[in-house]
Protein backbone atom coordinates (compact mmCIF):
# COMPACT_ATOMS: atom_id res chain seq x y z
CA UNK A 1 0.00 0.00 0.00
CA UNK A 2 1.50 3.36 -1.03
CA UNK A 3 1.62 6.50 1.12
CA UNK A 4 -1.49 8.06 -0.45
CA UNK A 5 -3.60 4.98 0.26
CA UNK A 6 -2.33 4.83 3.83
CA UNK A 7 -3.23 8.49 4.37
CA UNK A 8 -6.66 8.01 2.75
CA UNK A 9 -7.32 5.20 5.21
CA UNK A 10 -6.21 7.35 8.15
CA UNK A 11 -8.44 10.24 6.98
CA UNK A 12 -11.40 7.84 6.84
CA UNK A 13 -10.63 6.37 10.27
CA UNK A 14 -10.11 9.82 11.82
CA UNK A 15 -13.86 10.51 11.66
CA UNK A 16 -14.23 8.06 14.56
CA UNK A 17 -12.90 9.42 17.86
CA UNK A 18 -12.11 5.92 19.07
CA UNK A 19 -9.35 5.67 16.46
CA UNK A 20 -7.61 8.89 17.43
CA UNK A 21 -5.19 7.57 20.04
CA UNK A 22 -3.88 4.98 17.60
CA UNK A 23 -3.64 7.54 14.79
CA UNK A 24 -1.85 10.13 16.93
CA UNK A 25 0.51 7.51 18.40
CA UNK A 26 1.49 6.55 14.84
CA UNK A 27 3.22 9.93 14.64
CA UNK A 28 1.03 11.17 11.78
CA UNK A 29 0.97 14.76 13.08
CA UNK A 30 4.78 15.02 12.93
CA UNK A 31 4.88 13.18 9.59
CA UNK A 32 2.24 15.49 8.08
CA UNK A 33 3.98 18.64 9.31
CA UNK A 34 7.22 17.43 7.72
CA UNK A 35 5.41 16.93 4.40
CA UNK A 36 3.97 20.46 4.68
CA UNK A 37 7.41 21.94 5.39
CA UNK A 38 8.96 20.17 2.41
CA UNK A 39 6.19 21.44 0.14
CA UNK A 40 6.47 25.09 1.18
CA UNK A 41 10.28 24.91 0.96
CA UNK A 42 10.00 23.89 -2.69
CA UNK A 43 10.68 20.17 -2.42
CA UNK A 44 8.50 17.90 -4.54
CA UNK A 45 5.70 16.24 -2.56
CA UNK A 46 2.88 14.29 -4.22
CA UNK A 47 -0.18 16.62 -4.15
CA UNK A 48 -2.53 13.89 -2.88
CA UNK A 49 -0.27 13.41 0.15
CA UNK A 50 -0.63 17.07 1.13
CA UNK A 51 -4.40 16.97 0.58
CA UNK A 52 -4.82 13.83 2.66
CA UNK A 53 -2.69 15.25 5.47
CA UNK A 54 -4.84 18.40 5.53
CA UNK A 55 -7.98 16.25 5.70
CA UNK A 56 -6.52 14.19 8.55
CA UNK A 57 -5.78 17.39 10.47
CA UNK A 58 -9.37 18.54 9.87
CA UNK A 59 -10.77 15.35 11.39
CA UNK A 60 -8.27 15.16 14.26
CA UNK A 61 -8.99 18.76 15.21
CA UNK A 62 -12.77 18.37 14.98
CA UNK A 63 -13.01 15.09 16.87
CA UNK A 64 -9.75 14.93 18.81
CA UNK A 65 -8.92 15.50 22.45
CA UNK A 66 -7.71 18.84 23.80
CA UNK A 67 -4.14 17.50 23.84
CA UNK A 68 -4.42 16.47 20.17
CA UNK A 69 -5.67 19.93 19.20
CA UNK A 70 -2.87 21.56 21.18
CA UNK A 71 -0.29 19.33 19.50
CA UNK A 72 -1.58 20.30 16.04
CA UNK A 73 -1.41 24.00 16.92
CA UNK A 74 2.10 23.60 18.36
CA UNK A 75 3.51 21.73 15.39
CA UNK A 76 1.62 23.35 12.51
CA UNK A 77 3.05 26.83 12.02
CA UNK A 78 0.51 29.41 10.85
CA UNK A 79 2.78 30.66 8.06
CA UNK A 80 2.77 27.16 6.53
CA UNK A 81 -1.03 27.21 6.36
CA UNK A 82 -0.95 30.67 4.77
CA UNK A 83 1.41 29.41 2.05
CA UNK A 84 -0.67 26.28 1.39
CA UNK A 85 -3.78 28.46 1.01
CA UNK A 86 -2.08 30.22 -1.90
CA UNK A 87 -1.24 27.02 -3.79
CA UNK A 88 -4.19 26.12 -6.08
CA UNK A 89 -3.96 22.34 -5.49
CA UNK A 90 -4.28 22.76 -1.72
CA UNK A 91 -6.28 25.97 -1.42
CA UNK A 92 -9.66 24.35 -0.73
CA UNK A 93 -8.49 21.87 1.91
CA UNK A 94 -6.22 24.47 3.55
CA UNK A 95 -9.10 26.93 3.85
CA UNK A 96 -11.36 24.22 5.25
CA UNK A 97 -8.70 23.56 7.89
CA UNK A 98 -8.41 27.29 8.63
CA UNK A 99 -12.18 27.49 9.15
CA UNK A 100 -11.99 24.34 11.28
CA UNK A 101 -9.47 26.03 13.57
CA UNK A 102 -11.63 29.19 13.76
CA UNK A 103 -15.07 27.59 14.17
CA UNK A 104 -14.91 23.82 14.78
CA UNK A 105 -18.55 23.51 15.84
CA UNK A 106 -19.91 24.91 12.58
CA UNK A 107 -17.41 23.02 10.45
CA UNK A 108 -18.28 19.74 12.15
CA UNK A 109 -21.94 20.37 11.32
CA UNK A 110 -21.21 21.21 7.67
CA UNK A 111 -18.90 18.24 7.16
CA UNK A 112 -21.55 15.93 8.65
CA UNK A 113 -24.09 17.32 6.18
CA UNK A 114 -21.65 16.77 3.31
CA UNK A 115 -21.26 13.13 4.31
CA UNK A 116 -24.98 12.63 4.96
CA UNK A 117 -26.09 13.65 1.45
CA UNK A 118 -23.42 11.71 -0.40
CA UNK A 119 -24.94 9.19 -2.85
CA UNK A 120 -28.48 9.65 -1.50
CA UNK A 121 -31.61 9.39 -3.67
CA UNK A 122 -33.92 12.27 -4.61
CA UNK A 123 -36.65 11.39 -2.10
CA UNK A 124 -34.17 11.41 0.77
CA UNK A 125 -32.68 14.76 -0.31
CA UNK A 126 -36.10 16.43 -0.68
CA UNK A 127 -37.03 15.17 2.77
CA UNK A 128 -33.82 16.68 4.16
CA UNK A 129 -34.69 20.03 2.53
CA UNK A 130 -38.19 19.96 4.02
CA UNK A 131 -36.64 19.03 7.38
CA UNK A 132 -34.59 22.22 7.42
CA UNK A 133 -31.35 21.52 5.54
CA UNK A 134 -31.60 24.67 3.39
CA UNK A 135 -32.60 26.73 6.42
CA UNK A 136 -29.44 25.51 8.15
CA UNK A 137 -27.31 26.52 5.15
CA UNK A 138 -29.01 29.94 5.08
CA UNK A 139 -28.13 30.45 8.76
CA UNK A 140 -24.50 29.58 8.01
CA UNK A 141 -24.47 32.04 5.10
CA UNK A 142 -25.82 34.78 7.37
CA UNK A 143 -23.07 34.04 9.89
CA UNK A 144 -20.46 34.23 7.13
CA UNK A 145 -21.80 37.67 6.17
CA UNK A 146 -21.44 38.81 9.79
CA UNK A 147 -18.02 37.26 10.45
CA UNK A 148 -16.17 38.48 7.34
CA UNK A 149 -13.10 36.39 8.21
CA UNK A 150 -11.93 32.76 8.05
CA UNK A 151 -15.08 31.92 6.13
CA UNK A 152 -13.77 30.64 2.81
CA UNK A 153 -13.53 27.06 4.05
CA UNK A 154 -17.14 27.21 5.23
CA UNK A 155 -18.28 28.70 1.95
CA UNK A 156 -16.43 26.02 0.00
CA UNK A 157 -18.31 23.30 1.90
CA UNK A 158 -21.66 25.09 1.47
CA UNK A 159 -21.07 25.35 -2.30
CA UNK A 160 -20.16 21.67 -2.44
CA UNK A 161 -23.28 20.67 -0.47
CA UNK A 162 -25.55 22.83 -2.62
CA UNK A 163 -24.15 21.48 -5.89
CA UNK A 164 -24.48 17.92 -4.62
CA UNK A 165 -28.15 18.60 -3.88
CA UNK A 166 -29.23 20.19 -7.14
CA UNK A 167 -27.03 19.10 -10.04
CA UNK A 168 -29.20 17.27 -12.61
CA UNK A 169 -32.14 17.31 -10.21
CA UNK A 170 -34.91 19.60 -11.48
CA UNK A 171 -37.39 18.66 -8.76
CA UNK A 172 -34.98 19.74 -6.03
CA UNK A 173 -34.10 22.92 -7.96
CA UNK A 174 -37.82 23.76 -8.13
CA UNK A 175 -38.20 23.25 -4.38
CA UNK A 176 -35.17 25.44 -3.61
CA UNK A 177 -36.22 28.29 -5.93
CA UNK A 178 -39.91 28.30 -5.04
CA UNK A 179 -39.97 27.21 -1.40
CA UNK A 180 -36.76 28.53 0.19
CA UNK A 181 -34.80 31.78 0.49
CA UNK A 182 -31.45 30.20 -0.35
CA UNK A 183 -30.93 32.13 -3.61
CA UNK A 184 -31.74 35.48 -2.00
CA UNK A 185 -29.35 34.91 0.88
CA UNK A 186 -26.62 33.59 -1.39
CA UNK A 187 -26.90 36.72 -3.53
CA UNK A 188 -26.73 38.80 -0.33
CA UNK A 189 -23.49 37.01 0.50
CA UNK A 190 -21.96 37.72 -2.93
CA UNK A 191 -23.01 41.37 -2.59
CA UNK A 192 -21.33 41.58 0.82
CA UNK A 193 -17.91 39.99 0.43
CA UNK A 194 -15.09 41.80 -1.36
CA UNK A 195 -15.07 41.31 -5.12
CA UNK A 196 -11.39 40.34 -5.21
CA UNK A 197 -12.11 37.41 -2.88
CA UNK A 198 -14.88 35.93 -5.05
CA UNK A 199 -13.68 32.86 -6.93
CA UNK A 200 -15.27 31.14 -9.94
CA UNK A 201 -16.42 28.25 -7.74
CA UNK A 202 -18.54 30.66 -5.67
CA UNK A 203 -20.65 31.33 -8.77
CA UNK A 204 -21.09 27.68 -9.78
CA UNK A 205 -24.28 27.24 -7.69
CA UNK A 206 -25.90 30.01 -9.76
CA UNK A 207 -24.61 28.85 -13.14
CA UNK A 208 -24.44 25.10 -13.70
CA UNK A 209 -27.73 23.95 -12.12
CA UNK A 210 -29.91 26.65 -13.69
CA UNK A 211 -28.97 26.22 -17.35
CA UNK A 212 -31.92 24.08 -18.37
CA UNK A 213 -34.69 24.86 -15.91
CA UNK A 214 -38.25 25.99 -16.66
CA UNK A 215 -38.82 29.53 -17.94
CA UNK A 216 -40.94 30.28 -14.87
CA UNK A 217 -38.03 29.46 -12.57
CA UNK A 218 -35.57 31.57 -14.58
CA UNK A 219 -37.97 34.50 -14.28
CA UNK A 220 -38.06 33.89 -10.53
CA UNK A 221 -34.25 34.08 -10.47
CA UNK A 222 -34.50 37.42 -12.28
CA UNK A 223 -37.00 38.69 -9.70
CA UNK A 224 -34.62 37.63 -6.92
CA UNK A 225 -31.98 40.02 -8.34
CA UNK A 226 -29.52 37.63 -9.95
CA UNK A 227 -28.76 39.92 -12.92
CA UNK A 228 -27.94 42.89 -10.69
CA UNK A 229 -25.53 40.83 -8.59
CA UNK A 230 -23.86 39.24 -11.62
CA UNK A 231 -23.35 42.65 -13.23
CA UNK A 232 -21.18 43.52 -10.21
CA UNK A 233 -19.15 40.34 -10.80
CA UNK A 234 -18.21 41.64 -14.26
CA UNK A 235 -15.82 44.12 -12.63
CA UNK A 236 -13.78 41.27 -11.16
CA UNK A 237 -10.09 41.03 -12.04
CA UNK A 238 -10.61 37.27 -12.42
CA UNK A 239 -11.40 36.55 -16.07
CA UNK A 240 -13.26 33.34 -15.25
CA UNK A 241 -15.49 35.13 -12.72
CA UNK A 242 -16.36 37.66 -15.44
CA UNK A 243 -17.12 34.91 -17.96
CA UNK A 244 -19.41 33.05 -15.55
CA UNK A 245 -21.17 36.31 -14.64
CA UNK A 246 -21.91 37.11 -18.29
CA UNK A 247 -23.07 33.54 -18.89
CA UNK A 248 -25.56 33.74 -16.02
CA UNK A 249 -26.85 37.16 -17.14
CA UNK A 250 -27.20 36.03 -20.76
CA UNK A 251 -29.00 32.87 -19.71
CA UNK A 252 -31.67 34.90 -17.88
CA UNK A 253 -31.93 37.80 -20.36
CA UNK A 254 -32.48 35.53 -23.37
CA UNK A 255 -35.31 33.74 -21.58
CA UNK A 256 -36.96 37.08 -20.78
CA UNK A 257 -37.45 37.91 -24.45
CA UNK A 258 -39.38 34.72 -25.18
CA UNK A 259 -43.03 35.37 -25.94
CA UNK A 260 -42.62 39.11 -26.60
CA UNK A 261 -44.24 40.46 -29.76
CA UNK A 262 -42.68 42.51 -32.54
CA UNK A 263 -42.19 46.09 -31.37
CA UNK A 264 -42.51 45.11 -27.71
CA UNK A 265 -39.65 46.02 -25.37
CA UNK A 266 -37.74 43.43 -23.39
CA UNK A 267 -39.68 43.01 -20.11
CA UNK A 268 -36.51 43.55 -18.05
CA UNK A 269 -35.45 46.75 -19.84
CA UNK A 270 -37.09 49.42 -17.69
CA UNK A 271 -36.10 47.91 -14.36
CA UNK A 272 -32.48 47.36 -15.41
CA UNK A 273 -32.29 50.93 -16.71
CA UNK A 274 -33.74 52.42 -13.53
CA UNK A 275 -31.49 50.49 -11.15
CA UNK A 276 -28.33 51.30 -13.14
CA UNK A 277 -27.59 47.75 -14.30
CA UNK A 278 -27.68 48.60 -18.01
CA UNK A 279 -25.37 51.58 -17.47
CA UNK A 280 -22.98 49.24 -15.66
CA UNK A 281 -23.06 46.82 -18.60
CA UNK A 282 -22.35 49.66 -21.04
CA UNK A 283 -19.41 50.88 -18.93
CA UNK A 284 -17.93 47.39 -18.93
CA UNK A 285 -18.46 47.12 -22.69
CA UNK A 286 -16.41 50.31 -23.08
CA UNK A 287 -13.65 49.10 -20.73
CA UNK A 288 -10.68 47.90 -22.82
CA UNK A 289 -9.49 45.79 -19.87
CA UNK A 290 -12.66 43.68 -20.13
CA UNK A 291 -12.39 42.80 -23.82
CA UNK A 292 -12.72 39.10 -23.00
CA UNK A 293 -16.45 39.60 -22.32
CA UNK A 294 -17.27 42.40 -24.79
CA UNK A 295 -18.84 40.02 -27.32
CA UNK A 296 -21.14 38.54 -24.66
CA UNK A 297 -22.06 41.95 -23.24
CA UNK A 298 -22.95 43.10 -26.75
CA UNK A 299 -25.32 40.15 -27.19
CA UNK A 300 -26.95 40.85 -23.83
CA UNK A 301 -27.45 44.52 -24.70
CA UNK A 302 -28.94 43.64 -28.09
CA UNK A 303 -31.56 41.51 -26.34
CA UNK A 304 -32.25 44.13 -23.67
CA UNK A 305 -32.67 46.91 -26.25
CA UNK A 306 -35.17 44.95 -28.32
CA UNK A 307 -37.60 47.58 -29.68
CA UNK A 308 -35.77 50.30 -27.73
CA UNK A 309 -33.26 52.87 -28.94
CA UNK A 310 -29.67 51.73 -28.44
CA UNK A 311 -27.54 54.17 -26.44
CA UNK A 312 -25.01 56.16 -28.43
Amino acid sequence: MNNVHVLQTLAYLAVNKENHNTIVESGIIYIAVEYFRKEVEGHKVEPDIIKMCLQIFQMLFLYGTISTKQLIHQQFESNILEILKKIPEYETEAKILESTFADPITMESLLKIRRSISNKNQEYLIEMIHSGLITMLIIEIEQIIEQKSCYEGKLGIIVEIFLSLILDNKDIIKVIIEETYFIERYLDLLNTIQLNIIKPSYLYPLQLPFKNIAIKQKLQLYNKGIIQTMSIMLNSQDEQVRMIGTDIIGNIVMIGVEGTKAGQKHPFHERLVSDGTINRLIEIFNDIDKEDIHFYIKRILVFLFKAAALPS
